[in-house]
């Protein structure tokens, strides 16, 4: 009797996501990216001086009270801003091509398409809800009266910190998605970053409230927004731990979840974008209230592309130097020590069931649901080095197969990585691979086994 068990299959041709040209691929090589880069800024620095040339002259030429024009052209540009903003981040992640076998950049899963819609469906959302964000507080400044214009401001806030951290969220997702599945990444980060962002917001109201009523009985020590960033800070160390213990994840990658911490505690909760924003509703005149917001929305899309120039750099580290990415022997390496790992563990339950008959001996080993969800590994008794099932970096698919030899009635297992999923590092068929008489075979030696 022989049971195949296997994971996921992987299909043997390339999967290659959208990109509006074949030769603009910014994460193709260093120099691409700094074009591209550079491109994307001047894009920024031309469309918001535009704006503010516009502004300026619909402004000059408005009558008294009638406010239309700007209305008009802040509506325009907000949503030009934001189609542009999607576009252009879109091309640059689309252009992160799959490469299933280790030797690129890959993406590695079963609904690949599926989820490229849902990460882009997040993206333009977060686009096109942080330009609406701009846009209200550009029309909140026509307004006459300043404590309408404050309040309105704060109402606002929250759904602009918001649309910010699911844009971030969704444009990262791109450089996990080998790693981590969207629903799982969404769901996860955004109670995470939602919890520091919530307790934020409560923190500011206490303090905006307590400010108004100029009290000076309140003194924050250790207020509930330090607890949910030391919280946020112990989850994304459970997130990147297990990866930090078996490599699977660039150093990169891990440095960049916890900056992207810091980033949104010091720029994106709301009681820090209120800090930016409130001196110009101060003034008194509406011309300098939205020609002064028009030179630090200026100001603030620039910084902000920066930022995610800077932290896809970082990333790209990860993609061009970063062995465990861009080198296919490294990764044939790694895989094979997997392999080793997991035939240890499961000689471990062979072990274990010592005196029980063969078939006891072919149940007590994992059965195929346990062993796609990984879940068999929680139940190990005897051998604690196998924490969670590790995946192959270059995006094969662990397979089981247990069988009882006819011959001398003894139980046999096999875990071997997908076929041709180290090609490139010049390995064929199913390899590495572990076999409970032979051991770790790294290499096919005389003839395939394809039993």
């Amino acid at each position: 009797m022989i049971q195949t068990i296997s994971l996921l299959s992987i299909e043997n041709t390339a999967f290659f996501s959208f990109n509006a040209s074949s030769i603009l691929r910014p994460f193709e090589s260093l120099p691409h990216y700094l074009g591209f880069s550079f491109i994307l800024l001047l894009i920024l620095l031309f469309s918001t001086s535009f704006y503010y040339f516009f502004l300026r002259s619909a402004l000059a030429k408005a009558e008294d009270g009638d406010k239309s024009p700007v209305h008009y052209l802040v509506i325009l540009f907000a949503v030009v801003t934001g189609l542009i903003f999607y576009f252009v981040a879109r091309l640059g992640l689309h252009s992160l091509f799959v490469d299933p076998y280790g030797q690129s950049y890959y993406l590695i899963c079963k609904d690949g398409n599926l989820s490229l819609m849902g990460a882009d469906f997040f993206l333009v959302t977060a686009s096109l809800g942080f330009a609406a964000c701009w846009m209200r507080i550009f029309q909140i400044m026509l307004i006459d009266d300043i404590s309408e214009r404050f309040y309105a401001i704060i109402a606002t806030l929250p759904y602009m910190s918001g649309f910010m951290l699911l844009g971030i969220l969704s444009g990262l997702w791109f450089f996990f998605s080998n790693i981590f599945p969207l629903w799982w990444y969404v769901l996860s980060f955004t109670v995470i970053y939602g919890a520091v962002m919530y307790c934020s917001w409560t923190a500011f109201q206490k303090q905006l409230q307590l400010h108004l009523s100029r009290s000076t009985e309140y003194e924050e020590n250790f207020s509930l927004k330090t607890l949910s960033i030391l919280g946020a800070i112990i989850l994304i160390i459970f997130i990147v731990l297990p990866h930090i213990l078996y490599k699977t994840l660039p150093w990169f990658y891990i440095l960049i979840q916890f900056v992207m911490l810091l980033l949104a505690v010091i720029f994106m909760t709301p009681g820090k974008l209120f800090r930016k924003l409130k001196n110009y509703s101060r003034y008194t005149n509406m011309t300098a209230r939205v020609l002064n917001l028009a030179r630090y929305f200026r100001q603030f899309l620039l910084f902000w592309a920066f930022v995610f120039i800077v932290f896809a750099f970082i990333l790209s580290m990860g993609m061009f130097f970063e062995p465990g990415l861009s080198s296919p022997v490294k990764n044939f390496g790694r895989c094979a020590n997997n392999v080793k790992m997991i035939g240890e563990a499961l000689e471990g339950v062979m072990r274990a069931t010592a005196g029980s008959n063969s078939q006891e001996k072919l149940a007590a080993l994992p059965d195929s649901r346990s062993w796609e969800k990984g879940s068999w590994v929680y139940n190990l008794k005897t051998d604690r080095k196998l924490k969670i099932m590790p995946p192959c970096p270059s995006g094969g698919k662990y397979i089981l197969r247990k069988w009882i030899d006819p011959k001398n009635g003894m139980v046999v297992f096999q875990v071997r990585c997908s076929q041709c999923a180290h090609t490139k590092a010049g390995v064929e068929d199913f390899y590495p691979r572990y076999d409970r008489n032979r051991g770790l075979i790294k290499k096919q030696e005389n003839k395939p086994d394809r039993r």
